[in-house]
Order: C-alpha cells, then sequence, then structure tokens
C-alpha cells in the first residue's frame, strides 16, 4: 500500500547528495519546476515496460500507450550508493512514482529500487511533440524546460 506525502515532504529541496547520470542542470531544473513523489507498486493492469537502463524508451511506449499516465523526468534516490541519479518514470495522480523500470531487479549497484523521486511532469502532447521533432527518446526536461521558461537550449 503506498502513502501520500504530508505537505512538508513535498517541499522541494533536494538532498544535498551527489548526482549521476544526468546533465548539470537537471537539479536546478527539478528545483525550479519539480515536486516530490512517493513510491507506488506498479498497478495492476498497466503497460510493462521493463527494458533494463531504458526508462525513458519504457516510460515514453507507456504514456504513448495508455492516457492515464504522465511522464516524470528528474533524480531518484539509489539508496545503495546514495546518489541522486537521472531517471524516468511515470505517474497518474501527480503524487505518486510508478516505476516501470527500475525495480530492483538488477545485480549491480542498482539492485534496490530507490527510496525518493524527485521530478517534472511533462504533458503528454509535449512529448509526443518533442519525440516528432527529435525522432529520439532521448532526456527531454532541459529542452522542455528552456522552451517553458522561453529560454534557448544549449547545444
Amino acid at each position: 500500500m503506498s502513502r501520500s506525502l504530508t505537505p512538508e515532504e513535498k517541499a522541494l529541496t533536494l538532498p544535498a547528495l551527489p548526482t549521476a547520470g544526468c546533465d548539470p542542470q537537471v537539479p536546478g531544473i527539478v528545483e525550479r519546476l519539480g515536486k516530490r513523489y512517493a513510491p507506488m507498486a506498479v498497478p495492476t493492469g498497466l503497460p510493462r515496460y521493463r527494458t533494463i537502463f531504458q526508462c525513458r524508451r519504457n516510460c515514453f511506449l507507456a504514456v504513448l500507450k495508455d492516457a492515464r499516465l504522465t511522464y516524470v523526468e528528474g533524480l531518484a534516490r539509489c539508496p545503495a550508493t546514495d546518489q541522486l541519479v537521472g531517471h524516468v518514470w511515470v505517474t497518474m495522480d501527480g503524487e505518486h512514482a510508478i516505476d516501470l523500470t527500475w525495480r530492483g531487479q538488477y545485480f549491480n549497484v542498482y539492485r534496490m529500487a530507490p527510496t525518493e523521486y524527485y521530478g517534472v511532469e511533462i504533458p503528454r502532447d509535449d512529448i509526443i511533440s518533442i519525440l516528432r521533432k527529435n525522432r529520439c527518446c532521448g532526456l527531454i526536461l532541459h529542452e522542455w524546460a528552456a522552451a517553458r521558461e522561453g529560454k534557448a537550449v544549449r547545444s
């Protein structure tokens, strides 16, 4: 059973931890535009895209298949290394992280599922637009945030 976060837990100040696997601007974007999500088990009936180390692809496919899902890009706290790792998941309610990819099934430092999630929801229509433009499913948070805030995207 999942629980909702208290207002104090939702207030977004990232923990002072090292980051890995993300653009250096992601922590700042997440603090400006994002929020904290409580972990939640994958509900029965959701698409099961589980390709390891393909969280972006897995979530793009799931969001395109199921309109109830919202794509979230940000940082997940890896309990094995105590780092914030660049990651993507989905949400159905804007409060709970549904991790389609990283659920503790790996035999390395990612053997334990994340304990905390901090991210920015990107609307489905924006996902489709960016996919059409870029023709790939890479990290899009920086590009999306820059467009939303009216800034030029650095190359």
